[in-house]
């Protein structure tokens, strides 16, 4: 089975979910685990930490889906506690790790987003 560069692509996906599970464990050291940092915003511009995390793992997760044949399934943006958030990391590390795909499975074209996604921005924007 040809998956050479399938795999380069999960493992850049883990990676990226390591740095926020650590990124993440920092944020909870640091605010001594009040769980409110995930309605911050790290700039002005940007959507809460917890919405930040949530589209972080949607992209890996869509990916993973696709491989599988599945349709999109984006998380819900409103992530407000601890416990969703590490569930939200280690079930999309659980898609990723379950990818059997071979590389000609890239020759695909297709959008990992669904048409909600632009609702769902939408209505975050107007809170």
């Amino acid at each position: 089975m040809q998956n050479q560069n399938i795999e380069l692509i999960k493992s850049l996906f883990q990676s990226r979910l390591a740095t926020l599970e650590h990124l993440l464990k920092l944020a909870q050291t640091h605010f001594c685990d009040d769980e409110s940092f995930l309605q911050q915003h790290l700039a002005a511009d940007m959507f809460p930490f917890g919405t930040q995390i949530a589209f972080t793992c949607n992209q890996p997760r869509n990916f993973a889906l696709w491989c599988d044949g599945k349709p999109v399934e984006d998380l819900d943006p409103d992530v407000t506690s601890l416990a969703q958030a590490y569930e939200h990391i280690a079930n999309t590390n659980q898609l990723l790790s379950s990818i059997h795909a071979e590389d000609t499975k890239l020759a695909e074209m297709t959008r990992i987003y669904s048409g909600d996604l632009h609702r769902s921005i939408g209505s975050c924007l107007c809170e």
